[in-house]
């Protein structure tokens, strides 16, 4: 009868990846939803160990709005990228599921965050989450705005640069980077036919990192900063489960801020 979280990442359980404390590497995982039925069913069977007891205060809501996206964005900034504070980071799309879990992350711990947008409203409620810098990239080209936000603060280029869009940021992601800079990608959205110059990876000392969700362990502490207060769910709009195909369209418009959750 308790209240529980899901870990939508499912894995062997058995070997060494899965034992090791990084389960995204087992050659059996996979995602509810994704490689196996589930993401929008009235009832689900799992693992006992995705089963994570969900805080008394923490709503069904937010709840939904956390695994996938948080445990992505904390595996890029902190495992992959390794991100410091007093860095600088540019997270493409703001409002996007994981880059909102992204810029409060980043900020948590002291990084200079910069995002891009694409329209005012999502703008102030970036800069509402900790964004210090926020570029609206549909009236001026987001590397141009970031070179002047980035000779103000005194900095060549961003240490991190966390995409997902793909084909349509990913040369001018890594073009924004500094010497020695990392690039973390878990996705692409915008396509996956990318053009990379290697002269500007091998001779900046440049890093490519891709990136699946994370370990369970990590989701865990993840939940533990929410009922903290210490990072929160970012919750767009609800549905109920008549209504998938409205809020599947909703997604596809671009206008959400963070999550669509529906009900049953």
């Amino acid at each position: 009868g308790m209240p529980v979280i899901l870990n939508p990442g499912i894995s062997c359980g058995r070997c060494e990846a899965c034992l090791g404390g990084f389960d995204p590497l087992c050659r059996h995982y996979g995602i509810l939803g994704e490689t196996r039925d589930g993401g929008c069913a009235d009832f689900v069977v799992v693992p006992v160990t995705n089963v994570i007891a969900r805080p008394s205060g923490m709503s069904a809501m937010d709840a939904a709005a956390l695994p996938i996206p948080y445990l992505t964005a904390w595996t890029m900034l902190f495992h992959k990228a390794q991100l410091k504070p007093g860095e600088v980071c540019l997270i493409q799309a703001g409002g996007s599921g994981v880059s909102v879990a992204a810029i409060q992350m980043a900020k948590m711990i002291g990084a200079t965050v910069v995002t891009t947008v694409g329209s005012p409203d999502k703008a102030a409620k970036a800069r509402a989450l900790g964004a210090d810098h926020v570029i609206l990239y549909k009236e001026n080209p987001f590397r141009e705005e970031l070179k002047t936000i980035l000779k103000k603060i005194g900095k060549k280029g961003c240490d991190v640069v966390i995409d997902h869009v793909g084909q349509d940021t990913f040369d001018d992601s890594i073009k924004s980077l500094a010497w020695g800079g990392r690039l973390v990608t878990c996705g692409a959205t915008s396509g996956a036919d990318v053009r990379v110059d290697l002269k500007v990876i091998f001779f900046k000392n440049i890093s490519i990192l891709g990136s699946t969700m994370g370990s369970k362990a990590d989701l865990l502490k993840i939940v533990e900063l929410v009922s903290q207060g210490k990072l929160k769910a970012v919750v767009d709009s609800v549905y109920p489960m008549d209504q998938l195909p409205e809020a599947q369209g909703h997604l596809e418009s671009r206008r959400a801020f963070g999550k669509v959750i529906v009900t049953r």
